[in-house]
Parts: structure tokens; sequence; C-alpha cells
């Protein structure tokens, strides 16, 4: 921990307790409990039920909650590779244009996520890449949103990685597929 007396310490974890109960633990807590609830309609729920478990992992609604997982999967993998492919490439270019590179990476992000979704769609609802309908249009939507932060995440770790080690690996005979799996990555 970055406080060094016991007294800031404590202050720290009293600070962490006072604001993450009520924000953070309580709306989860009452979630949990509404899961497992056969009604809510007074302060605390009446009956305790795992119905709804069992409806959420059976039939259609386990249909629904595997694609939903697998898309999330397979987007999360794309945005991953390439936002790390978009870093690794940034990393070698000129200031300028790395903050060109950043600017387009995070402008995702900057906007709502419908005017993505929107735009994604306008733009694969014609041929030559007619995803509409398909569940690749659903995929390529989540990865344009996700892969800002797959993006900024690299970029800040390779800015933070001291060259002397690429330099330290090259000169000791190490390939630059080597240097790039074992030390940049």
């Amino acid at each position: 921990m970055l406080v060094h007396s016991r007294r800031a310490r404590w202050a720290v974890w009293a600070v962490f307790f006072v604001l993450f109960l009520p924000l953070f633990a309580l709306p989860l807590l009452v979630v949990l409990g509404a899961s497992f609830a056969t009604n809510w309609s007074d302060v605390l729920p009446s009956g305790f039920t795992t119905a709804h478990y069992r409806a959420a992992t059976r039939g259609e609604a386990l249909q629904a909650l595997t694609t939903s997982l697998v898309t999330a999967v397979t987007a999360s993998l794309v945005a991953l590779a390439a936002g790390t492919w978009a870093a690794l490439a940034s990393a070698a270019l000129n200031k300028r244009y790395r903050k060109v590179l950043d600017a387009l990476f995070v402008l995702p992000v900057a906007v709502p996520s419908v005017v993505v979704g929107l735009a994604v769609l306008v733009a694969f609802s014609q041929p030559p890449m007619l995803l509409n309908g398909t569940r690749w249009i659903v995929i390529v939507a989540h990865s344009v949103l996700v892969t800002a932060f797959a993006h900024q995440s690299v970029s800040a770790a390779l800015t933070r990685l001291d060259p002397a080690y690429e330099q330290a690996a090259a000169s000791l005979g190490a390939s630059p597929a080597y240097v790039l799996w074992r030390v940049r990555l």
C-alpha cells in the first residue's frame, strides 16, 4: 500500500468501506436477494426460490445465454487482437501520427454506443460486406466498442516498457519474432 502510517491506512480502509458498501456492495446484494425471491413487494423479499436460476439454465433462456457468452468472448478476442496489433504499430510511429491513431481508437468510446451500432449497421447492410441479419454484425459492433480498451491498455504497457530490454535481447541474437513475443508482449 502507498500509505505508510498505520493511522492513515485505517483512514483509507474506512473511506473505502464507507464508499464501497453503499455504492457497490449493497446494490449487488439487493440484486442477489431479488434473484432468490419469489416476490418482493415489501421492504424485504417474501419467499425463497431457485426457480429463476432453473429457468435461466433451460430451453431458450440457456440458448440466449450461450449465444451472449459466445458473442462476448469472440468480440473480446477480436478486439484484443486488433487493439494489440494497433498499439504495437502505433508505438513505431512518430508522436503526431500516434496521437491521431490513439484518437481514432478512442473515438467509439467518446460517442454513444447507439451511434456506433447504427454506423456499423449502415456500413454493413449493403454488399460487398453484407452482415445485416447475422451474428457477425453484433460481433463487429461489440469489437469496435471494446477495441479502444485493449488498445489503450497495451499502449500504456508499451510506453512503460524500457527499450533497453528489446535492444539487449536483439544484441544477444534473439530474432525479431522472439523479441516481439517474449519481450514486448
